[in-house]
């Protein structure tokens, strides 16, 4: 478990019927696998996990774990405006051998920086793999501030997935956060490489 270099943001293929096309992800990610990529972010933005149930996002996670094993890290994206769901997927993430899950905070509802923090405090006194904060204001409504994010690495958050799209936000991230192996994963190809040079461990396109 490295969580570094190019970690694919994969999308969840779906048949006509709006089911789950399990045949279609595994070639997606049979493709990712001979192309070198080094991990795989789940049912986020692009994997159209907040437009499915939970048992659907299990159903995704159990398929991409089994083809992953071994080959690329799996980081399971399991933000939900219903913090039970959330930590259901996240059990459920860890039971079935995923490497890290990653959340928004709940959206919808506005939510203050003490809400937020319960919430990944919960996170991670629910799962013992790695817990990665994800944020991206523009969707959730809610952003994660320089000074949230490192009382949530003092919490026992490893990790963010920023795709605020604002290098200066990651910089003033990096600057703030005293946890010293704290991983730092930007959210655009666009900013990989001045976020790379700042500290980022890997990137997730999109």
């Amino acid at each position: 478990m490295k969580f570094e270099g190019i970690i694919t943001p994969l999308i969840t293929p779906f048949t006509e019927g709006g089911e789950v096309f399990e045949d279609g992800l595994r070639d997606l990610m049979s493709f990712q696998a001979e192309k070198g990529v080094n991990g795989l972010f789940m049912c986020g933005t692009y994997g159209s996990g907040p437009a499915m149930n939970v048992e659907e996002r299990k159903k995704v996670a159990e398929i991409v774990v089994d083809q992953a094993r071994g080959k690329m890290d799996v980081i399971v994206h399991v933000g939900s405006s219903c913090l039970e769901d959330s930590l259901e997927l996240a059990k459920h993430a860890e039971d079935v051998g995923a490497d890290a899950i990653a959340s928004t905070p709940p959206f919808y509802y506005a939510y203050d920086s003490e809400s937020i923090l319960s919430f990944y405090r919960q996170l991670v006194s629910h799962v013992k793999i790695p817990v990665f904060a994800y944020n991206y204001p523009e969707r959730v409504g809610t952003a994660i501030n320089s000074e949230l994010l490192n009382r949530m690495a003092k919490e026992g958050v490893a990790g963010i997935k920023d795709s605020s799209f604002n290098i200066l936000k990651f910089y003033e991230d990096i600057l703030a956060v005293e946890k010293k192996d704290f991983i730092f994963i930007i959210g655009t190809e666009a900013l990989m490489l001045p976020a790379m040079m700042a500290g980022a461990k890997g990137c997730v396109p999109g």
